[in-house]
């Protein structure tokens, strides 16, 4: 049966009203440092009282907080606010001496592992940057990030429990995404040039909210309840019109795919609505967004540089990411240089980013971590017997084969906002899989890998 309609809708305007505060609160642009800290405290105190609370805050802070300097660091709100969080989960694994486990547990050890050796080593070769704060080529900062993305897994899996709960966080992830797209469009509108994300982040990120949003929402569509399906509808248009303004043409392609497969596969009405973009952008948006998108025309040109092309030739597109892979396999093939040996940007490919910070190793444990992801979306479609949850494992397979897709051209997981979305989307494909799959009153311990359940440590 679908859950209460009322608590949907209670759920998902109760988060994007969370996002929109947050979305005000920076675009009334306080000083930064003093709101940030304020919500530290506020988060502090929420870890000892109610920890699901506290992600309420966290996730919408991931979606568009603006970088801040501090003691010479650039950070973000999250970044703050996961600090009392992190102590405070830790202090509660140490106090029941268990916490739920997950499959990818040993995968991500090894991610953080590979990680922590090749960076060793990066160090050892003088590739990898330890003296320096800047956040494209520091270790320690790349280091750093790894280790929180990580823990925002370990600790969302470790505090949900009900699908109900997916529902509803992935409700304030969508809506954080949609406050991201829509600080991008009053970006744009503010200067008819380009949609710019939050200070700090690559100018074609808000891209990245418009491809998840589509995903997710398209996914919940056809299992929504009519008073949710203005809502997702809404969301779907909303980030399609914004897309082609982010000029990231890596993100269109994958949005793209996932409607195209979406209308071939599952919901046919959706082939017959993928012109009416194209039809209203001729018209409605300005000349260079028209002529950046109508450059996918040139694929397929023979530019190898990619100065005719404006970089849209696919084969411009593969020589940075082949150059920097060959040279870690010349020269550390095991574990690659380390990371932040060089910026993120160089290489526009997260598969080339495992391979040079990483080596082959990394490349391993990555391609792993992503076959058991799909796995686990796999299962958790075939165990799921509510529609609702039905749609939310197919949403998230559809966010894991987004981020697939676009990892060939694009850094991923290793950037900052990218990858944790990622973590708090896995997260939740997680805590999915583990409640659907496992039998009221059964204890991990003995019959899963998700190891005791929150009973048997009480």
């Amino acid at each position: 049966m679908i859950e209460g309609v009322a608590e949907d809708r209670t759920s998902l305007l109760l988060a994007m009203g969370l996002g929109g505060i947050l979305a005000l609160f920076l675009a009334l642009h306080p000083p930064l440092q003093v709101g940030a800290g304020f919500l530290a405290v506020a988060v502090a105190l929420l870890v000892f009282v109610n920890r699901r609370a506290a992600f309420y805050l966290i996730i919408p802070a991931v979606a568009i907080s603006p970088e801040m300097p501090l003691l010479g660091l650039s950070v973000r709100v999250e970044d703050l606010l996961m600090i009392p969080l992190t102590v405070g989960w830790l202090a509660h694994v140490c106090v029941t001496k268990g916490r739920r486990r997950t499959p990818l547990d040993r995968v991500l050890i090894a991610y953080l592992a590979v990680a922590l050796v090749g960076t060793v080593w990066g160090g050892y070769l003088g590739t990898a940057h330890f003296a320096t704060l800047d956040k494209y080529v520091s270790a320690p900062f790349h280091l750093l990030k790894r280790f929180e993305f990580a823990f925002l897994f370990f600790i969302l899996v470790d505090t949900l429990e009900t699908p109900g709960e997916v529902r509803r966080y992935t409700y304030v992830l969508m809506a954080s995404l949609v406050a991201l797209s829509g600080f991008a469009l009053v970006e744009f509108l503010s200067n008819q040039h380009i949609a710019l994300a939050p200070a700090g982040a690559p100018v074609h990120e808000p891209g990245l909210a418009s491809m998840i949003n589509v995903a997710l929402a398209l996914s919940l569509l056809r299992v929504a309840r009519p008073p949710a399906k203005v809502l997702l509808s809404a969301v779907i248009l909303f980030s399609v019109a914004v897309l082609p303004l982010t000029l990231g043409r890596n993100f269109i392609a994958t949005t793209g795919l996932v409607l195209l497969y979406v209308g071939l596969f599952q919901q046919r009405w959706i082939l017959a609505l993928l012109p009416v973009p194209w039809l209203m952008g001729a018209y409605l948006y300005p000349q260079h967004v028209v002529e950046r998108v109508l450059t996918f025309e040139q694929a397929f040109a023979p530019d190898i540089t990619g100065f005719q092309t404006q970089g849209a030739a696919l084969i411009s597109r593969v020589v940075s990411p082949g150059q920097y892979s060959l040279l870690a396999l010349g020269y550390s093939p095991l574990v690659g240089f380390g990371l932040g040996s060089i910026p993120l940007g160089s290489m526009d490919s997260e598969y080339a980013t495992q391979i040079f910070y990483t080596g082959l190793l990394g490349l391993a444990v990555f391609v792993i971590l992503g076959a058991r992801l799909f796995r686990i979306a796999r299962e958790a479609v075939r165990a799921a017997r509510d529609p609702v949850h039905v749609g939310l494992a197919r949403g998230f397979q559809l966010v894991l084969a987004a981020y697939a897709i676009h990892s060939i051209f694009s850094p991923s997981i290793s950037a900052t906002r990218g990858g944790e979305i990622f973590f708090v989307a896995v997260g939740l494909l997680c805590v999915l899989h583990r409640s659907l799959t496992q039998a009221p009153g059964e204890t991990t311990a003995g019959a899963s890998e998700f190891g005791r359940s929150e009973a048997t440590r009480k």
